[in-house]
């Protein structure tokens, strides 16, 4: 027995109905999918902000205990900014941040330092790193923030 015209088009309906819900769907997916995608990217942006606002701290904790007093390197009150300046390493290094390891004699490579400074060295060859002036960062394998170093020229 033959269809009718009227079941015909119903049918022919209820399949573009089946497939536009099947679109909204996947499209519903796509979007959670991409959804967490870029939550996850911007929770590292904020992360990455704030680590590079918080670095200055941690710089300055370290050029204090690195200039600290021969008659005073054994004090009380030393020993606190010590532990505090530990604290904030060990807080940006559970975010995920790693100090990169820079030093003097090294050779100099702009993709993790900037040169502030280039002078000649008897000691150090031409193109490598006389003196570290401030740390270097890398998060998730990128390099937040470059090194500033001293080059022998």
């Amino acid at each position: 027995m033959p269809k009718s015209k009227k079941i015909v088009e119903l049918e022919q309906q209820v399949g573009e109905n089946l497939a536009g819900w099947q679109r909204t769907l996947a499209d519903l997916e796509n979007l959670k999918k991409r959804t967490i995608v870029e939550k996850e990217e911007y929770r590292k942006y904020c992360l990455e902000d704030a680590v590079l606002q918080i670095l200055p701290v941690l710089d300055n904790f370290k050029l204090a205990t690195n200039h600290v007093p021969e008659d005073q390197k054994d004090s009380s009150w030393l020993v606190g900014i010590m532990h505090i300046q530990k604290q904030l390493s060990d807080v940006i290094v559970s975010w995920g941040i790693e100090e990169i390891n820079i030093e003097a004699g090294d050779e100099f490579n702009p993709e993790m330092a900037d040169a502030i400074e280039s002078v000649e060295s008897a000691d150090i060859k031409s193109g490598h790193i006389i003196r570290v002036s401030q740390s270097a960062y890398r998060m998730n394998g990128k390099v937040i923030r470059h090194a500033k170093v001293v080059v022998a020229e």
